[in-house]
């Protein structure tokens, strides 16, 4: 009895590989706003979503009139206009985390004209037992830089129960995004952003952020240990998703 508990417990530690909210973008974070707890070095993440057009950052370059077939103003007939998101990601120095990522209409076959983004998060100071971990980042670096932005985040995570199978942690996050280069249009806006959520044995989250524009729900449930689900509610209403599959690279200690 006891070696088949031993073997359990084994297993069930062994699942717990990517302790880091995972954005609809790929990136670490709920939503859209970014924070500062990453994945673990040598985390590697392809992500395949799709965000909806009433809320998704770039459907006005499909429809500037009225931000895509659901928006207020559109004229009738239009097709929609969601994105959608085709992306991987690195954790990797061990304090760096670095996306590329393509975005097009969904009903677009052709990757031609997709918008194209480069962006990383440097981790500067890590969580301490009182500090939280502080993070710099910028979104969409090189591609067609349409949407660039900076950021900084302070975020801290909270152990409230541990166990055997992990931990039950509550994580919260606030930073604030510069538009440095008057960019017009923005995932993270010049104004204040944050996040609030909980996580279960790091398999199963739920969480909130205001992202500089709206207020999101967000939750991911990780299944097996290499594939992540992540939804939200953009806005409180407008229902995106990502599938990710995540490896762990062999990394030097």
């Amino acid at each position: 009895m006891k070696t088949r508990l031993s073997v359990l417990l084994l297993v069930l530690g062994g699942c717990v590989v990517d302790t880091a909210a995972q954005s609809l973008y790929g990136t670490s974070g709920w939503a859209f706003a970014p924070t500062a707890l990453l994945a673990e070095d040598g985390t590697a993440r392809l992500h395949y979503g799709r965000v909806d057009e009433r809320v998704a950052p770039r459907s006005r370059l499909c429809n500037p009139d009225g931000g895509g077939a659901g928006g207020v103003g559109a004229p009738a007939g239009l097709p929609r206009c969601d994105e959608m998101i085709l992306a991987a990601s690195m954790v990797a120095l061990p304090r760096l985390e670095v996306y590329v990522r393509l975005v097009r209409r969904f009903d677009v076959v052709d990757f031609r004209g997709a918008d194209r983004s480069i962006g990383a998060t440097f981790v500067a100071l890590r969580q301490k037992r009182v500090l939280p971990a502080l993070a710099f980042g910028v979104r969409d670096v090189g591609g067609t830089r349409n949407f660039h932005a900076l950021f900084a985040v302070a975020s801290k995570r909270v152990d409230v129960w541990s166990g055997a199978p992990g931990s039950v942690a509550v994580e919260a996050s606030l930073g604030h995004g510069f538009d440095l280069f008057d960019a017009n249009r923005l995932e993270i806006d010049d104004a204040a952003f944050g996040s609030l959520g909980v996580s279960v044995f790091d398999r199963v989250g739920l969480g909130a952020e205001y992202d500089t524009h709206r207020l999101n729900w967000a939750g991911w449930v990780q299944p097996v240990r290499w594939v992540r689900l992540t939804g939200a509610l953009l806005d409180e209403r407008y229902f995106s998703f990502t599938v990710s599959g995540i490896y762990r690279l062999p990394v030097a200690r």
